[in-house]
């Protein structure tokens, strides 16, 4: 269990998108904060890039391949760009299994979610 402070104002505006999203504070709160650090991660490696590419001059896509070639070979760097696109595509698959779990529970509990919870946990086993 964690405690955080929040205003007043901010934890009824929570609490209004919360029940808008059909989600509790504490679902919203997880979903904002995995979405800002993921934002930020991505701004990080966009400068980190744009350093990278002003050092080393690089100016166009061909000048990336180019230095991939040098630094890569083609064959591994397939495999490296074929794992990467894996792990990222098995996470959007369970993000999407598990909103698609969510508007299940939301249609009430006749709603069988056995199926996407063995999805789940499948997709959870490939990581």
């Amino acid at each position: 269990m964690l405690s955080i402070s929040v205003p007043p104002s901010l934890w009824d505006e929570i609490g209004e998108v919360a029940e808008k999203e059909k989600m509790t504070r504490s679902e919203l709160l997880r979903v904002a904060v995995r979405d800002y650090i993921r934002s930020q991660r991505w701004a990080e490696l966009r400068e980190k890039g744009a350093r990278t590419a002003a050092k080393y001059g690089v100016k166009s896509e061909s000048d990336v391949d180019r230095i991939l070639e040098v630094l890569v070979p083609a064959g591994e760097r397939s495999r490296t760009v074929n794992d990467a696109l894996a792990k990222e595509l098995l996470s959007i698959r369970r993000r999407k299994l598990t909103e698609r779990l969510r508007t299940l529970r939301k249609k009430g509990p006749a709603v069988p979610t056995e199926d996407i919870v063995a999805a789940l946990r499948k997709d959870r086993e490939n990581r």
